[in-house]
């Protein structure tokens, strides 16, 4: 007599799945060729193919991203200078607002760069239509300072 349960049917079969599965070889992993392309980059930190973009684009710590297309390196986007705190590497964030009370809008940066002891944390602000002549005067007192 043969007795049939069918609250035991799923777990039995996902059982003799698994064994199944781990019966099987295990397939190889797909080989990587690893040809040098192009070199010449300034400390490398990433390689991009975005899809649908034709080449491919290469991220530089200092703050460049230069694309590489048919044999040819060109500039992407270039900014090193923004990045840079008395010639060292640091961070500036930017953010655009507008005063509550009397609606005028305003640009806010904030600059970071770390010592090996310390930081200097520096914030500027100016309304966005004097954006444009603040920010290099901004940059320049920026460049003056320097962490221990």
């Amino acid at each position: 007599m043969r007795l049939r349960c069918k609250r035991m049917r799923r777990p039995v079969l996902g059982v003799l799945v698994l064994l199944v599965l781990l019966a099987l070889p295990a397939r190889a992993e797909a080989a990587v060729d690893k040809r040098l392309i192009v070199g010449g980059f300034n400390t490398p930190v990433q390689v991009v193919f975005p899809p649908g973009a034709r080449g491919l684009f290469v991220v530089e710590q200092p703050g460049r991203i230069i694309r590489y297309v048919n044999g040819r390196k060109n500039v992407f986007l270039d900014i090193r200078g923004i990045v840079r705190f008395g010639g060292e590497q640091g961070h500036e964030i930017v953010a655009e607002s507008r005063d509550p009370r009397t609606g005028d809008e305003f640009m806010l940066v904030q600059w970071l760069r770390f010592g090996t002891s310390g930081f200097v944390q520096m914030f500027g602000t100016a309304r966005k239509d004097q954006w444009a002549t603040v920010l290099p005067r901004m940059r320049t007192l920026r460049d003056g300072f320097a962490p221990r």
